[in-house]
């Protein structure tokens, strides 16, 4: 596994706990209104994403962020990795 998909299987994980829904729900075609996410469940999504990966994520990259694979970019901007 290199490092993008350790990434992307380390936050489909932390997304499915903090969302309750299956994995398998998590996809590069989902987006957070298709996962049923609002802005305050899109919030503590982010601050997990922040402390599980010791990053911080730009107030202007929030907005961007709209889907898993947004999610990842933003992440990899950020500087994090798996």
């Amino acid at each position: 596994m290199d490092a993008n998909q350790a990434l992307k299987a380390r936050v489909c994980t932390l997304m499915a706990d903090i969302l309750a829904v299956d994995e398998a729900a998590i996809t590069d075609a989902a987006t957070f209104d298709d996962l049923g996410v609002d802005s305050l469940t899109a919030a503590q999504l982010l601050s997990a994403v922040e402390d599980e990966f010791g990053i911080t994520i730009e107030d202007e990259a929030i907005p961007t962020i709209i889907s898993f694979p947004s999610l990842i970019e933003a992440i990899a901007q950020a500087g994090g990795h798996a």
